[in-house]
């Protein structure tokens, strides 16, 4: 018998993974999965449901955006929850809570990562490790991890309303040269608020409060390539409120504003052995 044009158009369509409105079919995804192009998850995803026990997802080409629709991606402390595999850059990763990994969100690769509302918590290890560099973090919460809240590293990264509240280490240990980091809190942190050490960086309007260790522990900048520190505050910590190491004012800048206050150690708010203006 022959068949109808309407049947054979069906078969194709089927073959060809689309419907008859010529929609393709959407392939869920799963724990492990690699990722190559823009992708919004739902609770249909397998990786929303269950508990990975390896990596979460993985981000494998360039300019990508992974949007969490505000969905968990849980782990069992393997792997990392959210990464960047080797060359890709320019992603963007917004509305995820990532929970229960060895690290929370993994960014390596060639870097130019864009983070959104984001929360990382309960990780084995860091809550956010960035080896890259131009990565950029807004209103990103990194939790009761059993590392560092947020690990940067490389050049031209930056924070604005990031949170670091309960690591078992330092809620920020950023290192490398021309960081950004503004507006954010490190809060009740097991080793220090801010550590690290930087040169050409800029820090602003950041609070270190209640953590144990130092509120800011900052080594030096370089006359040539100087950080700057503007209206900082180091609040009820443990240690020393506010440290920026060396000697040289021209290369660690006083900005004013920077303040330490009620700090369990002798030094209040130091900057270049010269106490805050």
């Amino acid at each position: 018998m022959t068949r109808s044009r309407f049947a054979i158009f069906t078969l194709l369509a089927a073959l060809a993974g689309v419907g008859l409105s010529g929609t393709p079919a959407v392939a869920l995804v799963s724990c492990g999965a690699t990722i190559i192009a823009d992708t919004t998850l739902t609770s249909s995803d397998p990786v929303t449901t269950t508990i990975c026990t390896s990596n979460g997802i993985s981000i494998g080409a360039d300019n990508i955006t992974l949007d969490c629709g505000g969905l968990t991606i849980r782990g069992q402390a393997v792997g990392a929850g959210i990464r960047l595999v080797s060359g890709a850059s320019g992603a963007t990763i917004q509305n995820c809570v990532v929970d229960g990994f060895a690290k929370g969100l993994l960014l390596g690769g060639a870097g130019g990562t864009f983070v959104l509302n984001v929360v990382v918590q309960n990780n084995k290890d860091n809550g956010v490790e960035a080896s890259s560099d131009f990565n950029f973090f807004q209103t990103v919460v990194s939790r009761k991890n059993g590392g560092f809240g947020l690990h940067l590293s490389g050049i031209g990264n930056g924070t604005a309303g990031a949170i670091a509240l309960q690591n078992t280490k330092a809620g920020f240990s950023i290192s490398g040269q021309e960081a950004d980091i503004e507006t954010s809190l490190s809060i009740s942190n097991g080793n220090g608020g801010f550590t690290g050490n930087m040169k050409s960086s800029f820090f602003a309007a950041n609070i270190a409060i209640g953590n144990t260790g130092l509120g800011f522990d900052m080594a030096t900048g370089t006359v040539l390539l100087p950080n700057e520190y503007d209206e900082n505050k180091a609040l009820a910590n443990t240690g020393n409120g506010l440290v920026v190491g060396g000697t040289n004012i021209d290369a660690n800048f006083d900005g004013g504003g920077n303040v330490g206050l009620a700090n369990g150690g002798a030094i209040q708010c130091e900057i270049a052995a010269v106490a805050c203006q």
